[in-house]
């Protein structure tokens, strides 16, 4: 009584700790249900929802004790739930099943005795598996001994089959026995590799045939046991000794280390084709094994062949290769989830193993890069021109685009990028076989003999080719393939020869001129301006090919480079002057531009000619092209608002600006002038042409700036090839070529009638120009010197008087100041002429105190009027 009291008590704890645990988790199923027990729950056939039972009346003390009876179904008392609200048992009841009590009984016999007979079999099983390893140990031991070599033979081989067969016999007869037959067949499989040592030690002194002999038994062994017991280990075993008999037979036949990686391959095959196929008379047991085990087993051989290099000719290692590509090949052309990495795995290994085989025959490295760079080529123009087929065979896996209910396809590129890569693999084993072919050519040039490899031109051609064919069929981002390829072909045109390259830029140009001419839109202005270019560089190439060796091939292509951006530059224009649709018409003209001018700055260092010919030749073309250029698109807005600024306004003030110093620097004076006197009349007419007043006087000051400088050079070019300049008597200088240079052109706006505030307000301007040249008159250092700037200075005034007073506007009465050495009007205009005051004063200090200046004061004393028999009188300083 007390045993069964003590195990009763045990339970309802067991039970109670369970139920708090499932109430902490919010479960109130199971305590409801336990208050519906015969200790708490309500008198059976009373309703549910009747009264509860009253509590007991004795105190606690007199009431009698519960002892727990023998019987499961009594449970102990536990807490009343609170009663719930009318709100909560509107709520419908959990799901969940009701847990009774009944759940929760005692452990019948039967299953005691099932849970015993489990435990001890466990127990037997792992004895069983501990004896056999035991046995095996023992039985590799027993080979040890000193008993007859025969014997042990044969007591190895008797217990090796006593223990397989008694595996199979206790597995099929007697069921409760079954893991004990495992144990005794896996320790017959265990003691196999024991039986071939000592077939080996005691029977058979021949090692490669004890070893196949060992394999091909095992095999049949472990299949047999595999099929048998249905169990997935010894079928993964199995596969071990099978690689073991394909070992072992090459062994025996003696071949050399490729054809144990063969041999590895055919066995690989034959478990894809087993594996693919699945045959009917393949165990299904195996079918998983195999699908696991065949994907790896020759990637895994072509890393070992791969590790031992030098354990393997380069025929053998191309043989594995090559039929590892041709496996990978095979798997693709099934369908499978690695179907595409075996399409990848077959194209690298099929190329490799075509570069190493012709490394073999041909004894050069450099040859092996040429196939691989050939072999490239090949599979980039492939891909590109087969995507469609390829989509088909390889379908792209569609998943849902996140965030949205559509789906796309996540490698829509995928043969896109396969052909670029491709191509960019192509164009670095060309890289790495021009940089083998220049080091081949320094070892020559230094006495080292070398062997005769193809030209270099080949396989370039070969990439700019691919590079054409992969940009004609891809488009978009594909177009700069051939950019690349012919920068390439560029960057060893050196080595491989200027005809060749003059070939490879003449088909580039070609190509883009021929889709250009067929295309629309965008793509077909690109086009053309990549012919455009292409053609262009097409020049340079030209020449040094035309020229050869001698010693002006580089300044001869350089000059050829820029008469073809002049011949450009020229062609821009006049396209945007018919109206034809370009691609980035100014910023094109600005590269052809900058192209033009820095190669004129360097053709001087390179020019060898007398006199630098090629260099004022370039210079010329391009100053008559940028003016030309600017005359004919030079924008002239109505009003300032409309004006903005452009390459066509910039390009001849730019290349102006860049010429003329280079012309006095590398060629001659007389070249500087020429581009002056170029680019002064450009300004002057342009000046003449434009209707906006601000526009045009920036170019009318810029021309009179030019002209200045013109006089300037002008007179120290005269006095150069002609001796000094004697004017009355005395020698002239540069400044008086300066004073003079700045008055006649003010003649042409005050006679043209515009502008009439700039022009009465450029006398005083003009006048300090005068000061600085008189000035460096006066600190010449001759005796005369100052009084032969006075005189200079007297004519140049008189004769800016004069043109002011005729040109004048009618009305405007000029009057003459000696003492300030300025001319201002006295009218209404006097306000616009005065501020050249304070610029005239450092004249007026040089012409005040000698004979030169009191005749300038007399002839700067008249007062001219504009009209019919009107002169001035002269002002009250004309005295003087």
């Amino acid at each position: 009584m007390t045993d069964e009291s003590y195990k009763a008590g045990y339970r309802a704890g067991h039970l109670q700790g369970w139920l708090d645990a499932m109430a902490r988790l919010g479960t109130s199923e199971p305590a409801a249900a336990v208050k519906a027990g015969p200790a708490a729950g309500p008198v059976a056939g009373r309703p549910a929802g009747g009264p509860a039972a009253a509590p007991s009346a004795l105190p606690p003390s007199e009431a009698p004790l519960a002892f727990p009876t023998p019987a499961w179904t009594q449970v102990p008392v536990l807490p009343v739930a609170p009663r719930t609200t009318a709100a909560s048992s509107s709520v419908p009841s959990s799901p969940n099943p009701v847990w009774q009590a009944s759940r929760f009984e005692a452990e019948t016999p039967a299953e005691r005795q099932a849970r015993r007979e489990k435990r001890d079999r466990q127990n037997i099983n792992i004895t069983l598996y501990v004896a056999s390893l035991l046995l095996v140990a023992a039985g590799a031991l027993f080979i040890g001994t000193n008993l007859p070599p025969v014997f042990r033979f044969a007591a190895v081989c008797a217990v090796t089959s006593m223990f397989y067969g008694a595996g199979f016999v206790l597995h099929a007869r007697v069921p409760r026995l079954r893991p004990a037959a495992v144990a005794f067949a896996g320790t017959g499989l265990a003691l196999v590799p024991v039986a071939g040592l000592a077939l080996y030690n005691f029977a058979l002194h021949d090692g490669p045939a004890a070893w196949l002999i060992t394999s091909l038994v095992g095999t049949a062994a472990y299949v047999t046991a595999a099929v048998r017991l249905e169990s997935r280990v010894l079928v993964y075993l199995s596969l071990t000794f099978l690689v073991s008999t394909a070992w072992s037979g090459v062994s025996v036949l003696g071949g050399p280390l490729v054809w144990y990686f063969a041999a590895l391959i055919g066995l690989a095959v034959l478990l894809t084709a087993l594996a693919l196929g699945r045959p009917g008379w393949l165990p299904p047991v195996y079918v998983r094994p195999l699908m696991v085990f065949h994907p790896w087993a020759v990637p895994a051989v072509a890393i070992a062949a791969t590790c031992v290099p030098l354990l393997l000719d380069k025929s053998e290692y191309a043989l594995i290769i090559c039929l590892c590509g041709s496996y990978f090949a095979l798997v693709a052309a099934a369908p499978g989830p690695l179907r595409l990495l075996n399409f990848y795995a077959a194209r690298i290994s099929l190329t490799v193993a075509a570069a190493v085989e012709v490394w073999h025959l041909t004894g050069r490295a450099v040859d092996a890069l040429l196939a691989g760079a050939a072999l490239f080529g090949a599979q980039a123009a492939a891909v590109a021109f087969s995507q469609g087929r390829l989509g088909g065979w390889f379908p792209v896996r569609v998943r849902p685009e996140p965030g949205a209910g559509s789906v796309r396809a996540d490698a829509g590129n995928r043969w896109r990028l396969d052909a670029l890569m491709t191509f960019g693999a192509q164009l670095v084993a060309t890289m790495a076989f021009a940089v083998q072919s220049i080091l081949t050519g320094v070892y020559r040039s230094a006495g080292v003999e070398a062997a005769g490899t193809v030209a270099l031109w080949v396989p370039v051609l070969l990439a700019v080719i691919t590079g054409l064919a992969v940009a004609f069929r891809l488009t978009g981002k594909a177009e700069w393939a051939p950019v690349a390829a012919l920068a390439l072909a560029a960057m060893v045109g050196n080595s491989m020869g200027a005809w060749p390259l003059v070939g490879m830029l003449l088909l580039g140009s070609a190509f883009w001129a021929y889709r250009g001419f067929l295309g629309t839109g965008v793509p077909r202005q690109q086009m053309l301006l990549g012919a455009r270019v292409a053609a262009t560089l097409t020049v340079p190439v030209t020449v040094a090919a035309v020229v050869g060796d001698s010693e002006g091939r580089t300044a001869a292509a350089l000059f050829g480079l820029l008469v073809a951006l002049v011949c450009q530059q020229l062609l821009t224009a006049l396209l945007q002057r018919s109206g034809v649709r370009m691609m980035a018409p100014e910023v094109s003209l600005a590269g052809f531009a900058v192209a033009s001018a820095v190669s004129l700055i360097g053709l001087p260092f390179l020019d060898t000619t007398p006199g630098n010919g090629l260099t004022g030749l370039a210079l010329l073309a391009q100053v008559l092209a940028a003016l030309a250029i600017g005359w004919l698109l030079l924008p002239r807005p109505a009003s300032s608002s409309d004006w903005h600024a452009t390459v066509w306004e910039a390009l001849p003030l730019g290349v102006s600006a860049v010429a003329i110093p280079v012309a006095f620097q590398a060629v001659s004076q007389g070249a500087g002038n020429v581009a002056l006197l170029l680019a002064a009349g450009y300004l002057f007419s342009t000046a003449a042409r434009l209707p906006l007043r601000q526009h045009r006087w920036a170019y009318w000051w810029l021309g009179r700036g030019t002209a200045t400088v013109l006089a300037l050079t002008a007179f120290n070019q005269l006095q150069q090839d002609g001796g000094p300049t004697v004017i009355a008597g005395r020698g002239a200088s540069p400044g008086h070529g300066a004073d003079h240079g700045v008055g006649p052109s003010a003649c042409l706006p005050l006679g043209g009638g515009r502008a009439r505030a700039g022009s009465e307000g450029d006398p005083g301007r003009r006048q300090c120009c005068a000061a600085a040249a008189a000035g460096g008159l006066r600190g010449s250092g001759s005796a005369g010197g100052r009084g032969m700037a006075g005189n200079v200075c007297c004519g140049g005034s008189g004769a800016r008087c004069g043109s002011l007073g005729v040109c004048s506007p009618r009305g405007g009465r000029i009057r003459l100041d000696r003492a300030r050495g300025l001319r201002r009007p006295a009218g209404p205009q006097r306000r616009g002429l005065g501020r050249g005051r304070t610029g005239a004063g450092g004249l007026r200090c040089l012409l005040c105190r000698d004979g030169a200046g009191r005749a300038t004061g007399r002839a700067q004393g008249l007062v001219l009027r504009r009209g019919p028999g009107t002169y001035g009188r002269p002002c009250p300083g004309a005295e003087l």
